[in-house]
Formats: C-alpha cells, structure tokens, sequence
C-alpha cells in the first residue's frame, strides 16, 4: 500500500482496495451503476485512507496542493440572494482568514446540492484542497459526499452531525429563546413561529428554544410553530418535540414577489386570530410577510408584533423597522475558515462543533398585546375593531 507516498496516484488506490483503475473511476466519477455499493464504499474509504486528491476532470496529472478554498454556495440565481449582505458578507469572512493564510478563496455558486457527485469532478476535483458548505440541507447527502471524497468540508449555519465534519452556525436555540423572552416581557401569551424549510435544521433549532422558553413559563399551550414547504420530516425531528411544527405550503406565495394585500386574511386565517406576535426565521421573509400585512391595514407593532432574524439591514430598515437577532456572519465564516484550514493542514484532526452567540436588535416591532382577535374584514382587507 501506498500510505507514506505524497501524492498517491489512482493506481495506489486501486491496489490498495483490491479493483481495477477502471473501477476506481468509476466511482469517483459517479457512475454508480457500474459498481456496488459496496464496492463503492471500500474504493471511497481507501481514498480517504490514503488522502488520494483527484486532479482536475480534464488533467491526468497526479494531483497536487492547490491552496485554493472552494465556497459552495446555493443557488445565487434566485433573486433574492443578490440583495442578501448575508452572502456579502459570508464571502469577506472566509476571504479574510483564507488570504492571511496563503491561501485563494474560489465562490462555488451552482447547484451543487442536487447533483453532487458530477459537480464535485467538475467543480472540486483537483482544484481546492477543502471546501466551506454555506447552509447544506439536512435533507441531502451534499456534505457527506464529498467527505467520503477525502475532501475536508466544514459546514457553515447548519449544524450537520456527520463522521469528520466540523460545523460553526449561530446558537440557534439561543436564538428561539430570545425571541420569545422579548416576546413574553411584553406580555404576549398567544404567538406563533414561522419557519421557511423542511430542510434547515436551524428552523427546528429556533422553534425549539422558542417552544422550550414558554414551556418553562408555564404557557405551553400559547405557542403554535408553522413550517413552510412540503419538503419530507427529518428523521431525528420525527423523534423530538419539534414534530409540533404543522406544514403549511401555500405561504410560500410570501417568499416571491406577487403577495397581495389578500394574502394578510388567508395568513391570519392559517395562524388563528388570537396570535399577537409573530417570530419569523429570517429577515427577507419577514419583510414580504409585514409588506402584506401593511397593505391590509395591519399596524406593526401596534395590532401584531414580529421578530425575525439576521439583522439584514435592507430587509430590518423598512417601514416599519423590524427588530432582528443578528448573527455575527463574518465571525461564523472567519471560524469556518480557520477550522477548515486546519484540518487541511493536519487532516488527523478530529471534527468540532463551534457555536457563535447572537445578539437581539431591538427596533421597535414588539409592543404590548393588542386587546381581543385581529379580524380582516372581507370586502376592503381593514382591521376591524375587536
């Protein structure tokens, strides 16, 4: 075997795990009706074992040190991400700490979540020697993937528990407890939680520092949780309290750009008339959300107040302001970048799980509860008075 060789090249791989080159290839190349799984998992863990990096798809040079960082980034096609300083700033942060440390930083931004193994030969292969994955679904295999590649890959906002894989992400149950001590220092006894995916863990994590805060407050049954796409449970939330979480896909309408001032009273419908505050998962929603309700002649905080999170100031800083739980992007990113680095550089080093404190800005969209059901009359979407 070639364990002590420096760069060890697809035939020590082949030898090593008792296959053909050609079957090697195969499977680094994806092609997996070509070879059994378990074929394909004795070729992938030598790969790993012998720290084998692939050169890149069009060069049959063994592949050498890049010093190069790749950044996956989801899909930056969607519109909204282009006006999102989340991904600005996600970029300077990893930047920041991969430079001083000789090494370039390269912005991934395809799909790379939904066909992995083509787009890490295409993309990864040869070309970096680690890679940043910004907020992978818990519903893919993305991360565990291109682990299995022999890729060293830290995740960032999404708290994955995978073999090898260090994460950095805000504390999102902090965050969910933020929210709700705010919420009840106001009096508010009926609220409700918005999350966007299925997919992200943090919408359980925030929802269960939310539900857990006003369990302990003795108003457990208060507190309703939303979670908004069709998207399948994840197993281990199947098992948690967090099932709680009900699925209502057509309030995605809110995350394009065509809400009506109608949508307020088929929201309102959805989350009960009693709910006076709002907790929503992130800013940009929250914003289309409050937009809708404006247009309906809901005053924020006054007949319904809200809290979201990022503290993303062109989403916060509209009218009305909206009072957010930052959290500290660059700092997740500039950790991210070093832990990663490190397992590069000893990749013996054993995976970490690193949380980063958020911090609550209040702006003025929690006030006292209102007195009796918000009501939307049908005819001209108005409050009507309780």
């Amino acid at each position: 075997m070639a364990h002590g060789r420096k760069n060890p090249t697809i035939r020590d791989v082949a030898r090593a795990a008792g296959v053909s080159i050609a079957t090697v290839s195969h499977v680094l190349n994806d092609r997996r009706e070509k070879v059994s799984s378990e074929t394909r998992e004795r070729v992938l863990r030598v790969v790993r074992e012998l720290r084998y990096r692939l050169p890149p798809k069009e060069d049959g040079q063994t592949a050498m040190r890049t010093y190069n960082i790749a950044l996956a980034i989801p899909d930056l096609a969607v519109p909204i991400r282009l006006t999102d300083t989340y991904f600005s700033e996600t970029m300077l942060g990893a930047a920041e700490v991969a430079l001083s440390s000789g090494y370039s930083l390269t912005v991934v931004a395809e799909r790379v979540w939904d066909q992995v193994g083509q787009a890490a030969r295409r993309r990864f292969d040869g070309r970096c020697d680690g890679i940043l994955m910004l907020a992978p679904s818990a519903l893919g295999d993305a991360v565990q993937q291109l682990w299995e590649r022999g890729l060293p890959v830290v995740s960032m906002g999404s708290r994955l528990r995978l073999e090898g894989v260090s994460t950095v992400d805000v504390d999102n149950l902090r965050v969910g407890e933020m929210a709700a001590e705010l919420f009840l220092r106001h009096g508010h006894r009926r609220v409700a939680y918005l999350g966007v995916s299925k997919g992200q863990a943090s919408t359980y994590e925030r929802f269960e520092g939310f539900r857990q805060t006003f369990e302990a407050a003795g108003l457990a049954e208060g507190i309703a949780g939303y979670v908004l796409d069709d998207q399948p449970d994840l197993a281990e939330v199947k098992r948690s309290p967090s099932r709680s979480l009900r699925r209502v896909a057509g309030l995605m309408k809110f995350l394009g750009y065509e809400s009506r001032t109608g949508d307020a009273a088929w929201l309102l419908e959805q989350i009960g008339p009693e709910v006076t505050a709002l907790f929503v998962w992130h800013d940009a929603f929250a914003r289309q959300l409050v937009d809708a309700l404006v247009r309906a002649g809901v005053r924020v905080p006054e007949d319904l107040s809200v809290v979201s999170v990022d503290n993303n100031e062109y989403f916060a800083l509209g009218d009305p302001p909206l009072t957010s739980i930052a959290q500290d992007v660059p700092a997740i990113c500039r950790a991210a970048t070093r832990i990663l680095i490190d397992h590069i550089e000893n990749p013996d080093r054993r995976a970490e799980h690193v949380l980063i404190a958020p911090e609550l800005v209040d702006r003025g969209s929690v006030a006292a509860p209102r007195q009796g059901p918000l009501r939307l009359a049908a005819s001209d979407q108005q409050p009507v008075a309780p």
